[in-house]
């Protein structure tokens, strides 16, 4: 067959069902699968939005990393923030994505103003991103479709410890005894962010 083939963007797919992460700086907030196939694919821009809980201007420097950690694109804040909890970002950094797929990795700096268990969700389309090639044909290549992929609720977590008090309801004691136990202190830290 002597026909010409082009690379094509496939339909991204999540690469975790929920995750949390904390508030401060490089936090995971997004993960996805993007396929492509017959070659490398060079997107100029690429578009994503993103949904919160709180202001969505608290989520700031966010970059693109591939599953090495790898730099691709980035750091950007938002380009416009349409309403209070959602706003659309744009890598214009030249972005390749290789034959067979990537994983992206969205990361970014989370304010404090979130709350303990606030939450954000990216969405990708590759049917908005522009200029996209195949590296090896040159020619203009096209998403598959145009379906927005939101990706899962990332749950924000704060330091947190969480105190239990259990007080004995008597006590005998016992002259010169030493080591009595008056009370019990539980300190309890399984919904934090930090160890």
């Amino acid at each position: 067959n002597d026909s010409l083939k082009i690379g094509v963007v496939g339909f991204p797919q999540r690469l975790f069902r929920e995750q949390s992460a904390a508030v401060g700086y490089k936090q995971t907030i997004g993960a996805f699968h993007v396929p492509t196939d017959v070659e490398n694919i060079t997107v100029k821009s690429l578009p994503f939005t993103v949904y919160t809980s709180a202001s969505a201007k608290d989520v700031k420097n966010v970059t693109l990393v591939n599953h090495d950690g790898v730099l691709l694109a980035g750091p950007v804040d938002a380009s416009y923030a349409p309403e209070w909890n959602k706003a659309v970002f744009r890598f214009n950094d030249r972005v390749t994505l290789p034959k067979g797929g990537s994983q992206l990795y969205f990361r970014a700096d989370i304010g404090r103003d979130f709350a303990n268990g606030g939450t954000i969700a990216v969405a990708l389309n590759p049917a908005e991103w522009t200029e996209m090639r195949g590296e090896h044909s040159g020619f203009e290549t096209a998403a598959r479709g145009s379906i927005t992929v939101v990706g899962p609720a990332i749950k924000v977590r704060g330091p947190r410890v969480d105190l239990s008090i259990t007080a004995l309801p008597f006590i005998t004691a016992v002259g010169g005894s030493r080591d009595n136990t008056l009370l019990t202190l539980t300190l309890d830290a399984t919904e934090s962010s930090e160890d």
